[in-house]
């Protein structure tokens, strides 16, 4: 394998370039990641990718988890009449696939929405703040509560932020124990 990958690179390697195009051959840029999107709009078409839209229903919560070398995993949370269902998928082969549901007391739930509200202060929280860690995450976190809709998102949160306890608690609350690190 590794025989064919050096004959691959053979003739790149070995070719002289004239001097305009120099910069272009032999600038072999290292392995980059997305810059992640910089705007709602550019939210809704990382959303589009994985065939999904902005909320709609009120009192609900949505969170994209993007884990580098890792399924993406999609966390939701939807009032209905009479429950609320929280509702936790993976994505793979281009589907989402149900990993686990259950259903929680609306009391509960509006608890928590008043949390995210006033412990967390996420209405509050800009849309983006610059990469903050190494561990090449993604985290949308998006919510419907009240008059509010609001999506926050994080490359690689800072694991001392009310944003990352956020994430950590929707993870929480839907496995029902305490999260070991994954990473």
């Amino acid at each position: 394998m590794k025989k064919y990958l050096l004959l691959l690179l053979l003739p790149v390697l070995s070719a002289t370039p004239d001097t305009e195009n120099e910069e272009e051959i032999f600038d072999l840029a290292p392995f980059t990641l997305s810059e992640g999107p910089e705007s709602i709009e550019q939210y809704i078409e990382e959303l589009e990718d994985y065939g999904l839209e902005r909320l709609t229903e009120k009192n609900c919560v949505r969170f994209l988890w993007l884990r580098w070398r890792n399924v993406p995993m999609l966390f939701e949370v939807y009032d209905e009449e009479e429950t609320v269902d929280v509702v936790a998928k993976t994505f793979e082969h281009d589907l989402w696939k149900v990993w686990k549901t259950r259903s929680v007391d609306r009391s509960v739930h509006f608890d928590v929405l008043k949390q995210i509200e006033e412990d967390y202060k996420f209405f509050e929280m800009p849309f983006r703040l610059e990469d903050q860690g190494d561990d090449a995450s993604e985290w949308f976190i998006e919510v419907n509560y009240k008059d509010h809709s609001h999506v926050v998102y994080r490359r690689s949160p800072n694991k001392e932020t009310k944003f990352f306890e956020l994430g950590f608690m929707i993870i929480e609350s839907m496995i029902e124990s305490p999260l070991s690190p994954i990473h």
